[in-house]
């Protein structure tokens, strides 16, 4: 594209020439076609890569509209699954036949055949023929198990049949994945309707004003000019009237100030209907989180199920309401959360074999799998039974001061959360002699009481008289465990390093619970130095991302096509530009998987928490990221173009002043749409659903089937699939890994809907009559993206239960973009001499204190709003029984060791074994395993 200085009589450019002779402008940026006029190399490969990628994303997004219309419409989906289910019988024959005549022990072991294959002229060995059989049935199964893992109801039937949800499903008032998912539709509803209401006010002014056209014909007139070779004569030819540009900017004051009242009108409407929407939706649905107390502060050493049970019911008074006790273990430790997560793995392994060989009508259509596809050791549950035993009765699997009641109706859990906060808990500790010296000093003054942990008074008659005790003063810690201040220290003046002391603590009865589901249940017990330390290494991490990212990526588009273009005062083609909001779009996505595993890491046990966290994090992350992004590709723009055009005085205007604000804005134009907005959205779907199971399957195929790389080469590919299988063969339950699809985690979204507005917005501060398209395209943006989460992302996750603590965080942080809003009001207030005149700097510090009022004033309204309004009741006391077979979750099958206890401890649970039994670990996908038998 020639630049606006290309002079076509002297079949020269003018701006070649002063190119050639800056110092930071990289050689030959600019050549010279045959007609004259020049053009940048960079720029001609960057807009035909650009053209590529958006041919590949309509390609794609055309392709997968027909592949659903294909499945959906035309019965396609009917034909796969009859082929499937042929084949599984074909296999399932083939197994039958060959284990025929085994006793039952032998049914869980691998099957060996033994098979000879020809393989370029040579004979393999029997084994690793075997191994190539085994890997390729298990590539099969995982990506069986993806299809399988995706939404589901599993609700509770006679014979269940797992459905997939249709298009139309109910997500918003039955409790499938919670209430997250319809706030979050909630929220994208209101951005759309905030975008729509910017573009129609936007229109209006450039309408009422009559700007475009005249603008319109001075460009039409710069163009003309330029290519006459007579750009000096241009100012004198063509003037802007002030009555049009003094129209503008009161326009747009007056504009910007209404719209602003009708998006805070918009936020009220929004905040009173989400807090009505979460009456009315937990009057008439029930989750875990309705049965379930937390009890923290509770002794580390404490690990019997059935005395916390018994301590509560005769504490708090509510004798045979409990269900049982979930205790959260201290898994902080890796190798003991290594021998956890291992055995419960295996745990898995075993109940898909038994499920598979059950013969039932869901193993039939192709859950489970038969034993050949598993390990030896992973079939072996006398050795996993040994190893259990030697972990929990070795002292290596302590508490974690965490447990959770679960009760057995909602009455019940609710009349012990309204009147009771606490219960006293008496157990012996053995300090050393240092932390004796400690617990001495932190005492306070002696006195004379009598125990308050009544449960135990019956077993001694001198428990029931009085006895000393003293209060610490202060938190002392006692084999790695805190003893809070207030805790009683029963004969104290006994106290010696070594010997047993009685102590009394407070446990606090805690109604701040969630889902079982969301539970990080590895990463109770740890402390919180633990967690800052891996919170300063995770901002570390994502530094580090990001500083590749600015020499890989911002540092060669500033020198080899930003600079140049912005010193010819010309901007980039459109395919180039696309590139740019392309690569930006990449670069986020990056750094939001770092985010992602850094916040992982940090050691949450609350799903919930990590959420907010993240939310939190990335959105301040993409924000300055695509700032800096921003500032990078516009900077020459900005400084030439920022706010030049003088809307009260027209004759000091000139064409260098009004083009150089028009090209300001077409750069910020020509990056965000439609590269940005939509090219960029469908880049990172294909990052995040389809590049990972494409690379997995021919990373699987590479080294376990074809075994074409030496064994170092596919022990580096090993490493990057999912789940790190050995290198010898593939399981079914590596398989099952490596294809894992990804989970509905609104997480993920939130940010987008935040930093999109806001960059949207910054387009207020800039004079154009077409800034109305910005937000028009924004609208159409937030549809595009309605409609590519509920038909795609949906259908295609995992299930994941969504809170609503991210969707209130995600309404505050609204006020970003309503904010910007209000600042733009004032902006436009100083350039029509509302708030003072453009050539006073001074007059522009209204602009950032109407930013901040904008903030602090949404936040106010939003504590009002969520401190009014009617207590929800439940319509009718659902039974636990009926909510358990309904989600299929407990906090006993999602707890990792309560599971392994119910497997090869039970006696260690008492006579709560048969009401907490939990056979399996729970997966969103393998909710059949859960299935009453």
């Amino acid at each position: 594209p020639a630049c606006t200085r290309c002079d076509a009589a002297t079949r020269r450019c003018l701006a070649c020439l002063e190119l050639h002779q800056s110092a930071w402008v990289p050689t030959n940026s600019f050549r010279l076609a045959p007609d004259g006029t020049c053009y940048s190399p960079t720029d001609v490969w960057a807009d035909f890569v650009g053209r590529w990628i958006v041919l590949v994303l309509v390609v794609i997004l055309l392709g997968g509209a027909f592949v659903q219309f294909l499945v959906v419409r035309c019965g396609l989906k009917q034909g796969i699954q009859k082929v499937s289910m042929v084949y599984e019988q074909m296999l399932k024959e083939g197994v039958t036949a060959t284990i025929e005549g085994m006793d039952q022990e032998s049914l869980l072991r691998p099957r060996r055949p033994s098979i000879k294959v020809q393989q370029h002229g040579e004979y393999v060995c029997e084994a690793e023929a075997d191994q190539v059989t085994r890997s390729r049935e298990a590539i099969r199964h995982g990506l069986r198990s993806w299809l399988q893992g995706q939404m589901r109801d599993w609700e509770f039937r006679s014979a269940p049949e797992p459905k997939r949800y249709g298009l139309f499903a109910d997500f918003v008032w039955r409790y499938i994945v919670g209430p997250g998912l319809p706030l979050f539709y909630g929220f994208q509803g209101l951005v759309f309707v905030s975008s729509a209401a910017i573009a129609v006010t936007l229109l209006a002014v450039s309408k009422y004003s009559g700007l475009g056209p005249e603008l319109a014909e001075w460009v039409k007139s710069a163009k003309k000019s330029a290519q006459e070779g007579n750009p000096v004569q241009l100012d004198q030819r063509l003037r802007l009237e002030e009555y049009e540009l003094t129209k503008y900017a009161e326009g747009m004051f007056y504009g910007l100030g209404a719209l602003y009242l009708v998006l805070c009108v918009l936020s009220v409407i929004y905040a009173v209907g989400s807090r009505e929407f979460l009456r009315i939706y937990h009057s008439g649905n029930s989750c875990m989180q309705d049965y379930t107390l937390a009890l923290k502060r509770l002794p580390a050493c404490e690990r019997n199920e059935t005395r916390i049970r018994q301590m509560v019911e005769h504490q708090l008074n509510c004798a045979d309401d409990v269900v049982g006790v979930s205790i959260a273990y201290d898994l902080s430790d890796d190798d003991v959360r290594g021998v956890v997560d291992r055995l419960n793995a295996n745990r898995v392994v075993r109940a898909e074999v038994e499920f598979y060989q059950m013969g039932s009508t869901l193993a039939q259509q192709g859950f489970g799998y038969p034993g050949f596809l598993a390990r030896d050791d992973a079939l072996d549950e006398s050795a996993d039974q040994r190893e259990f035993e030697e972990l929990y009765h070795g002292g290596k699997l302590r508490g974690s001061g965490q447990a959770f009641v679960v009760f057995k109706s909602k009455s019940a859990c609710s009349a012990v959360r309204q009147k009771i906060q606490g219960m006293w808990m008496r157990h012996t500790v053995h300090p050393s002699d240092d932390e004796a010296a400690d617990i001495s000093r932190a005492l306070g003054c002696e006195c004379v009481g009598k125990l308050l942990d009544t449960w135990q008074l019956g077993e001694k008659e001198a428990d029931r008289a009085g006895r000393k005790f003293a209060q610490l003063m202060s938190d002392v810690v006692v084999n790695q465990e805190v003893l809070e201040a207030g805790t009683r220290v029963y004969d104290a003046s006994t106290l010696r390093g070594g010997g047993p002391l009685v102590v009394e603590r407070l446990v606090r009865v805690a109604e701040d619970t969630f889902e079982p589901t969301g539970a990080m249940w590895s990463n109770f017990g740890k402390p919180k130095h633990q967690r800052d330390e891996r919170m300063y290494l995770g901002l570390w991490r994502v530094l580090r991302m990001w500083g590749l990212i600015v020499v890989l990526v911002y540092v060669p588009i500033f020198y080899f096509l930003t600079y140049p273009f912005g010193v010819a005062q010309t901007p980039t083609s459109p395919c180039t530009a696309q590139l740019q909001g392309i690569l930006l779009s990449i670069s986020g996505n990056f750094l939001g998987m770092t985010i992602w595993s850094a916040v992982n890491n940090i050691g949450y046990f609350d799903k919930n928490l990590q959420d907010t966290f993240f939310v939190v994090s990335s959105t301040a992350t993409q924000l300055v990221n695509t700032l800096l992004f921003g500032l990078t590709g516009l900077a020459l723009f900005v400084q030439r173009g920022f706010g030049r055009v003088n809307m009260m005085d027209a004759r000091g205007n000139t064409f260098e002043t009004v083009i150089s604000e028009i090209d300001l804005f077409r750069s910020f134009y020509g990056m965000l749409i439609p590269g940005w907005l939509f090219s960029g959205v469908l880049v990172g779907n294909v990052m995040g659903i389809v590049l990972p199971l494409l690379l997995n399957f021919v990373f699987t195929n590479v080294v376990f089937t074809l075994r074409l790389l030496p064994r170092y080469l596919r022990s580096v590919l090993t490493a990057i699939i999912p789940g790190n299988p050995q290198q010898d063969w593939l399981t079914a339950r590596g398989a099952e890994l490596a294809f894992r699809g990804q989970s509905l985690s609104l997480a993920w979204e939130f940010s987008n809907y935040i930093v999109t507005p806001s960059v949207c917005c910054l387009s207020l501060f800039v004079m154009s009559p077409n800034s109305w398209r910005v937000f028009a395209y924004l609208a159409v943006w937030a549809a595009f993206m309605f409609a590519l989460h509920r038909c795609v992302t949906v259908p295609l996750a995992r299930k994941e239960m969504s809170g609503i603590r991210v969707t209130i965080l995600a309404d505050r942080m609204w006020g970003l973009p309503s904010a910007l809003v209000l600042a733009a009001f004032g902006f436009w207030g100083v350039r029509c001499g509302a708030f003072g005149g453009p050539d006073r700097l001074t007059s522009y510090w209204v602009v950032l204190w109407l930013f901040l009022l904008g903030l602090i004033g949404h936040s106010w309204v939003l504590d009002r709003i969520a401190h009014s309004g009617r207590a929800a009741f439940d319509l009718r006391d659902v039974p636990y029984e009926e909510v358990r077979d309904t989600l299929r979750y407990t906090w006993f099958n999602t707890n990792p060791v309560h599971v392994l206890k119910s497997c090869h401890l039970p006696e260690e649970l008492g006579g709560d074994a048969a009401a907490t039994a939990a056979t399996a670990l729970f997966e969103y996908g393998k909710e059949y395993l859960q299935v009453p038998e």
